[in-house]
């Protein structure tokens, strides 16, 4: 397993990103857990310390924080201006609760943000590529404010609860605490306040109106689409949605590629015939029969036009390459599910490698963060994704939408 730089300056087991908007995370060495909370020792035998942000900060006023302006002045003090432009654009792709949010987690300290040249991921701070965020193109780029909202998914899922307080001084995690909650956790040897300021997560540690957190939602309904084969279906629909999208274009792209490989097949069978394999041949005799093959090959491509078929039908390979990655945006959040719950790298075509699915509680971690930046947005592919969860997975969707809510209002409630 790779390691990597924790903030208090030693090496940590590392579950390495995969590619487009993935996530790194950081594990422990029994399970590769999250463990952002853990008591590191800094190098040349300095004092113990937490790998823990400035929680639960209160700023000196009690209006609601200039969203847009603070984040802007927080982004001008901290970066160059190609990436504050990138990150600008991606802030203002979100809507206004959800930069209410993130402008206050970052003015305020709780949560850094660091530039990388590599994958963009979340480790207790948020860690963006400049090309990722400023949506240059590339063979899968994805929409203004995806990876934003998305590696903020993660940390709002281990701060949210208790980096704001309640207008009564206490956290979110205390007003969001339930006796359920505090029943199911107890038999762990845990309060749910505990849970969440040492280890935890929403996502893996609310309990909700099902009666399981959305972690034990994600297994379960995920179990119950493998036994009832409905990844197979969601990845014939994909995969049939990007031919139909592509014909729209170029009608006549996969019959001219169906052509050019019959044909090829065709005149290479003639020359084998024409030119069966020898065996037991001086070297002189075997070469001079295989020269003879690939001339006549080669004559019949020019007789048979095979070369400008082939041709013809390489010409939108370009274009057909964007044109179904356009479609694996759609359904790149289903395609990261059926991957980290299978365990196998990037699903069906886009996501984490496959190591990624061992880290205990990742399925929950990843669906939170997609869920945080597809309710952030409100480009197309948000809405497509957004459907294509309540078609296929309508018991997480539902949890997840409960549980943001949970957070919504406790948000409005809380002192800020």
């Amino acid at each position: 397993m790779p390691t990597k730089r924790n903030r208090a300056g030693n090496q940590q087991n590392y579950i390495e990103a995969g590619h487009g908007d993935a996530s790194g995370e950081y594990g422990d060495n029994a399970t590769g857990s999250n463990k952002h909370f853990t008591v590191f020792k800094k190098p040349d035998g300095e004092e113990k310390t937490t790998n823990e942000p400035n929680i639960a900060v209160t700023p000196n006023n009690d209006k609601t924080v200039e969203t847009t302006k603070n984040f802007e002045e927080y982004v001008d003090k901290n970066f160059k201006e190609e990436f504050g432009q990138g990150l600008k654009a991606s802030f203002n792709a979100g809507n206004d609760y959800q930069k209410d949010k993130l402008g206050y987690f970052t003015s305020n300290g709780i949560i850094k943000i660091n530039e990388t040249k590599g994958n963009s991921y979340y480790d207790g701070s948020v860690t963006l590529n400049q090309r990722q965020i400023s949506q240059k193109k590339g063979s899968f780029s994805k929409e203004v404010g995806d990876t934003l909202y998305h590696e903020f998914g993660h940390a709002y899922d281990e701060f949210f609860a208790k980096g704001i307080v309640d207008k009564d001084g206490k956290t979110i995690v205390e007003k969001m605490i339930t006796e359920e909650d505090n029943e199911k956790l107890h038999q762990n040897n845990k309060s749910f306040v505990d849970a969440l300021m040492l280890s935890g997560n929403l996502s893996t540690n609310k309990y909700l109106s099902n009666g399981k957190t959305l972690y034990e939602t994600l297994k379960d309904e995920c179990h119950k689409m493998v036994r009832g084969k409905v990844w197979d279906t969601i990845i014939k629909e994909y995969k049939e949605t990007a031919k139909q999208e592509v014909l729209k274009k170029f009608p006549d792209y996969y019959s001219n590629k169906e052509k050019a490989s019959k044909l090829r097949a065709d005149i290479e069978q003639e020359a084998r015939d024409k030119f069966p394999y020898k065996w037991n041949v001086s070297a002189s005799e075997f070469n001079a029969n295989e020269k003879a093959k690939r001339d006549y090959i080669e004559k019949r491509y020019e007789e048979t036009g095979f070369n400008q078929l082939w041709q013809k039908s390489r010409e939108n390979d370009f274009d057909v390459s964007r044109i179904e990655n356009e479609t694996l945006k759609k359904y790149s959040n289903l395609s990261d599910m059926y991957g980290i719950y299978k365990k196998i790298p990037y699903g069906f075509g886009s996501g984490h490698a496959g190591s990624y699915g061992k880290n205990k509680g990742a399925l929950a971690h990843e669906f939170f963060a997609e869920f945080n930046s597809t309710t952030a947005r409100n480009d197309d592919f948000a809405k497509a994704q957004m459907e294509l969860y309540e078609k296929y997975m309508p018991e997480s969707t539902k949890m997840a939408k409960e549980l943001f809510d949970l957070m919504d209002k406790a948000w409005k409630g809380a002192k800020r």
